[in-house]
């Protein structure tokens, strides 16, 4: 199982003659939503992605679809669940159903959703900084700035021993970014809006 506090990185075959990679799978809790982030190659054969959300890691109900753009890509693509629920341990979990033109199907990884982040982001929406308050670490630790596609916009190493980050976020558009931070052994995102 991987954890969407953590990007997951998989490549598989798709139904073991294409050539279908799945890149990566992550997600991560923006305000009310969840934002579902992948990419993929070779995906000509590759119909629609179907997002699949669960309480319990074990029954799964559709809760939307994005048409593949089927080209050799790579290709990235998001998806924001605007209704995810919380169950009492405050965490969710997705996979995607991989879907071809004949209506096959297989499933990619199952990623874990913390909707209780330690990581607290300020202000949001942000004017060009970002002070991001983390748990505090005697290891250093990364923070990383990613846009909607899931592409790194910005990386800060942080210092052991610290707990807060001040980020110099000018230059990038306006729009929906993530911030992933991790110690190595821990790891969370949250989205921020930038004006």
């Amino acid at each position: 199982m991987y954890s969407l506090s953590d990007t997951a990185t998989v490549g598989f075959d798709y139904l073991g003659n294409n050539p279908f990679k799945l890149l990566s799978f992550s997600g991560a809790l923006s305000g009310k939503s969840v934002w579902l982030l992948w990419s993929a190659f070779n995906e000509q054969a590759v119909q629609t992605y179907a997002m699949q959300r669960s309480e319990d890691s074990v029954q799964f109900v559709d809760v939307g679809s994005v048409p593949s753009l089927s080209t050799a890509g790579p290709n990235s693509y998001n998806f924001q669940d605007s209704m995810p629920f919380v169950n009492s341990n405050g965490v969710i979990w997705y996979r995607l159903r991989i879907i071809n033109a004949s209506q096959s199907s297989f499933y990619g990884p199952t990623i874990r959703v913390n909707l209780k982040s330690p990581l607290k982001i300020y202000p949001n929406p942000s004017n060009g900084y970002l002070i991001v308050e983390y748990p505090f670490t005697t290891s250093s630790s990364i923070i990383s700035i990613l846009d909607l596609s899931g592409r790194v916009a910005l990386v800060v190493h942080n210092n052991p021993n610290s707990s807060q980050a001040v980020l110099n976020l000018t230059g990038l558009s306006r729009g929906i970014y993530f911030v992933k931070w991790t110690d190595g052994k821990n790891a969370y995102i949250q989205g921020f809006f930038m004006n």
